[in-house]
């Protein structure tokens, strides 16, 4: 398929978005110029984003009312929280309407895959250090935290299921999960290495399942609502963390002290509509906690709730509900299976809204399309007679 355009410039776009971003959370991001020429690029790519919007041309009103609406709730929210992280997501947003979907998980396959290696590259041969945690003998791999680069070779194995669909193979799994071991055996991060093997594991019984009536309505309903249930989880479990001895103690064990975490954040800043500024202490590198009570929540949608507010969390809800109604009618099943597991993995870390990490959540971006026919052509890449015949 030729590309045109407007695909071009998001493509470089989204690339740029990607590549500062991943080198950013690697020791590169410590060097003075390198950070500042990062900064600069990403603005760039920010610039490009509006050329392709500008270049695009003519717009329905019914689409430039969606696009004023995301808008103006990015906006609210930047003025709630200082954050500017949602005007340029919905910026992506807004650009993303007329590429095709299976572009955006190509450039982001090969951004992800050349960005962590070239970083892994870098520390191997010491032109950037590397921390490691003797306690529980962790290696960063040249990243500022020791689960980065495992977490971001977790989102490339689930785009790469939703790219290659039932043409992946028995070599191209055995080589994933191959190297989905090397990252457990050298940073530790085992909650990475079982989503991404349940995942693989998940999309050779597709190719078994055939879309069979079997278990068909448990995976679409899972699809279409994990993000309400993974919220609706947490917050039940912060609920019950001083109530019930079970949560207290085996389950706040089991999930490394999330839940007393979450808790805590709730009771010291309560929940708002529209979120508020909250400076979240971690045990990133370089990061100066002194005087400072570590305070940072795993969970993204918890973390979202307390940061950007209710209503936030529930636009992400609802519209994560709408394209898995996309997808289930279409029998887009690979596609659900990558969304599934990335949300199921939101659940306990902290990356559903940083689409370096997880690309899915562009897929937002198709809810802004003028027509239902556009979204289904430019998400699923339907046309012809699938278009004009529906579901």
């Amino acid at each position: 398929m030729k590309t045109n355009k407007g695909t071009f410039i998001f493509q470089i776009a989204l690339a740029l978005y990607m590549a500062t971003t991943i080198f950013d959370l690697s020791m590169f991001g410590y060097m003075n110029l390198f950070s500042l020429v990062s900064k600069g690029l990403r603005y760039f790519a920010y610039l490009l984003l509006i050329w392709k919007l500008i270049d695009d041309g003519c717009y329905e009103p019914r689409q430039l009312l969606k696009y004023g609406a995301g808008i103006l709730v990015s906006l609210i929210s930047y003025r709630f929280t200082g954050e500017k992280l949602l005007v340029f997501t919905v910026l992506f947003l807004m650009a993303i309407t007329n590429v095709y979907f299976s572009d955006v998980l190509k450039v982001s396959l090969w951004t992800n895959g050349i960005c962590v290696f070239s970083i892994i590259a870098a520390c191997k041969v010491q032109l950037i250090p590397e921390r490691f945690e003797a306690v529980r003998q962790r290696r960063s791999l040249g990243f500022i935290f020791s689960s980065i680069g495992s977490n971001f070779w977790l989102y490339f194995v689930l785009i790469y299921i939703a790219y290659r669909k039932e043409k992946l193979t028995a070599v191209e799994g055995v080589v994933l999960e191959g190297i989905t071991y090397y990252f457990l055996v050298m940073t530790n991060t085992k909650s990475a290495f079982a989503i991404a093997t349940a995942a693989l594991l998940m999309a050779y019984l597709l190719k078994l399942w055939r879309g069979r009536q079997r278990g068909k309505r448990l995976f679409a309903f899972l699809i279409r609502h994990i993000t309400f249930i993974g919220t609706i989880s947490f917050c039940l479990l912060a609920f019950l963390w001083d109530k019930v001895q079970f949560v207290t103690t085996t389950m706040d064990c089991l999930l490394s002290n999330r839940i007393r975490l979450t808790y805590e954040a709730i009771q010291t800043y309560g929940l708002r509509l529209f979120g508020q500024p909250i400076e979240w202490v971690g045990g990133i590198l370089g990061y100066s906690t002194e005087g400072k009570t570590y305070n940072y929540v795993d969970s993204s949608y918890m973390q979202i709730m307390l940061s950007y507010g209710i209503v936030i969390i529930l636009i992400l809800i609802i519209a994560y509900s709408l394209i898995g109604r996309e997808i289930v009618k279409a029998h887009a099943w690979y596609l659900g299976l990558a969304m599934l597991f990335g949300a199921i993995h939101s659940t306990f870390d902290p990356q559903f809204l940083l689409f370096q990490y997880n690309i899915f959540l562009l897929t937002i971006g198709y809810l802004l399309t003028a027509t239902k026919a556009e979204r289904r052509r430019y998400l699923l890449g339907w046309k012809g007679e699938e278009l004009k015949n529906g579901y």
